[in-house]
């Protein structure tokens, strides 16, 4: 491994290409997963309401999701100057040849971003540990089957986890050098992380109580923590216009609509108790690698011999995520996102411990295992099964969730069927429409074909009256989407 300290920036080139590689490729045609067409549409709304200065019309919804609408408003401004460069008409999202185009270039947007706080990471990591540390974080993150498979998705929760791991990662380099600037990007980075979602006040919550422990064994002073708090409330307000004009209904709403989450969320009705309680620990189970998996028990079982003050601090930081995350009644597979940067990190300092033969060679199976995952699920990643369970296991045991996957692929399917048939999509209807040139009618006495998923309340395709399947969906391993087609 002495190439790894000597050539960092080699190191660096090599994990971003490996990072980067199975992010961006065939983004737009891929998955609509469940909440893109809506993020599309308030990103449109977002840039409607800068263009006519009616900055109150920005706040879209209470994550609040403005780094998402960001990105999407780049991407309508960069692809509608390409449209007029080139003498086309512009196009809407109702265009089911422009959204895969529209929707590929806002998902490119969010990969170069989490990219960009990626390599921020590995150097940050560098000087936490050591380059060793910063290589194997780096290669276990961009092989990470179900980790790269929401990293291709347009919404919330990549950004959330980038930006909620930069920011814990400058934080500990501050308590390292105390350099004003760490703390600085540290509230930067949080504040981005709240303007994409609200759950990032644990990272706050966590980050708060890091510094006023300073206070008491690392000689960190009062004004660390005023300066953090002013970087992320100065961030939080100057790329989030509502707060310009109404910032009194813009919180209110935002602390509404988190107290639902957390307390009222449909979710809490379907799940038993002990889907509740062992919620993330179980989709950690499913959705990893089984490398990630078992190195990830170990890891965290052998915390209690550990001397490393930064690892200690991320193991704190991984549980608080899991105790709030587990408090809260909304429970979303795609949220466990949230703890796998410090997981992977915990992992990578454990196994830089280990013979550099062993290490090579567990990086080698993982190269493999990510080749298959590759063969079995490529460009859909997301739907990623952990290999030691199956997914009629999953299914049956009411944690799999379908957001979206193979519904394109349906989709297009039909489109070669023409443009005036009627189709029903009972469920995923967002994740369909936008590929979708037919028509789509409500009732199943009006349809000629019926598109139908299984889901974690849909245990088995159902027999419709009058329709038969006609044709699957999904991966080398299942096929989740079925369409029927219909004698009405």
């Amino acid at each position: 491994m002495i190439f790894v300290k000597n050539k960092f920036w080699v190191v660096v080139l090599a994990m971003s290409l490996a990072f980067l590689l199975p992010r961006i490729s065939d983004l737009g045609r891929d998955i609509s997963n469940s909440d893109a067409l809506r993020w599309h549409r308030r990103s449109d709304n977002f840039l409607s309401a800068l263009k006519t200065k009616e900055f109150g019309n920005t706040f879209q919804r209470y994550h609040p999701g403005v780094t998402a609408m960001w990105s999407g408003v780049l991407s309508e401004v960069l692809l509608y100057k390409y449209q007029q460069s080139t003498g086309e008409k512009p196009d809407t999202l109702e265009n089911a040849d422009f959204y895969p185009l529209l929707h590929s270039l806002s998902k490119l947007v969010v990969v170069l971003v989490l990219a960009f706080c990626f390599v921020l990471q590995l150097f940050l990591i560098r000087k936490l540990f050591d380059p060793k540390v910063a290589f194997i974080y780096g290669f276990l993150i961009s092989v990470e089957p179900y980790f790269v498979g929401i990293d291709r998705w347009f919404h919330l929760s990549s950004m959330e986890a980038f930006f909620s791991m930069t920011s814990v990662l400058f934080l500990l380099a501050f308590s390292v050098e105390k350099k004003l600037r760490y703390l600085v990007l540290s509230g930067f980075f949080v504040g981005l992380g709240l303007l994409t979602k609200m759950t990032v006040f644990i990272t706050v919550l966590f980050s708060v109580l890091y510094l006023v422990r300073g206070f008491f064994k690392e000689n960190i002073k009062f004004k660390f923590l005023l300066l953090y708090a002013m970087a992320a409330i100065a961030t939080f307000f100057v790329f989030f216009p509502a707060l310009w004009v109404k910032p009194a209904y813009v919180f209110s709403s935002m602390y509404l609509a988190a107290t639902n989450a957390v307390f009222e969320d449909v979710r809490g009705d379907v799940l038993t108790l002990n889907q509740k309680i062992f919620f993330y620990p179980v989709i950690f189970m499913f959705k990893t690698s089984p490398l990630l998996l078992f190195a990830g028990i170990y890891s965290l079982l052998r915390v209690y011999r550990e001397k490393n003050k930064y690892i200690l601090a991320l193991v704190t930081y991984f549980l608080i995520l899991i105790v709030f995350l587990t408090v809260a009644d909304q429970k979303i597979d795609r949220y466990s996102i949230a703890f796998f940067p410090t997981l992977i990190l915990i992992v990578a300092y454990t196994l830089s411990k280990a013979k550099n033969s062993i290490l090579a060679l567990l990086l080698v199976g993982q190269s493999v295992f990510f080749l298959w995952a590759t063969i079995t699920y490529y460009p859909v990643y997301s739907a990623y099964i952990n290999p030691i369970f199956t997914h009629k296991f999953v299914l049956n045991a009411g944690f799999y969730d379908n957001s979206g996957e193979y519904f394109s692929n349906a989709a297009f399917y039909m489109n070669k069927k023409g443009r005036n048939l009627y189709t029903q999509v009972p469920n995923n209807m967002e994740s369909f429409k936008p590929y979708y040139k037919g028509n789509l009618t409500p009732l199943l006495e009006d349809a000629d074909y019926v598109v139908y998923s299984l889901d974690f309340d849909r245990k088995y395709f159902p027999e419709i009256p009058h329709c038969r399947i006609e044709n699957y969906f999904g991966n080398r391993l299942y096929k989740p989407v079925a369409v029927y087609a219909c004698e009405n």
